[in-house]
């Protein structure tokens, strides 16, 4: 082995980890763009399908969830209100109360789990020795 081939072969490895890292964050924004728009799509009162993935965004997303949930059942109290109001008689069972609608109750359990994992995520980070994840092999490519 002489001096030319170990640059060579040093240059490759650098050229591959740099192709990783250019790959890890491509993927990265695209996770984080998909993420967004999730979070754009729920906010816009749409349903969003799907579990709601960790990440900066989940518990804006969660929040955004328990207002959706709230909103509708307020228009359903709304609409029975409407109706007594304009003195007609409202058909089937009458909407249950936000405190008491299970939808509600488990949104806002959910947000309060998000909440409580992200305090206890911001709390509990030690200052631990980050090793490098991309790696490349000089030797045996």
């Amino acid at each position: 082995m002489d001096q030319s081939s170990r640059a060579r072969r040093i240059r490759q490895a650098a050229d591959e980890v740099a192709a990783q890292l250019n790959r890890q964050r491509i993927n990265e924004d695209a996770r984080n763009a998909a993420a967004r728009a999730r979070l754009a799509k729920s906010r816009a009162s749409e349903y969003v399908v799907g579990r709601i993935p960790d990440g900066p965004h989940r518990l804006a997303e969660e929040h955004a969830h328990m207002e959706r949930e709230i909103a509708t059942q307020q228009s359903k109290l709304e609409r029975r209100a409407a109706l007594i109001a304009a003195g007609k008689k409202p058909m089937g069972a009458p909407p249950v109360p936000l405190e008491q609608h299970s939808r509600i109750i488990r949104a806002r359990r959910v947000v309060d789990a998000a909440l409580a994992a992200e305090n206890a995520a911001s709390a509990t980070k030690p200052a631990k020795r980050v090793l490098p994840t991309t790696v490349a092999n000089t030797t045996d490519p």
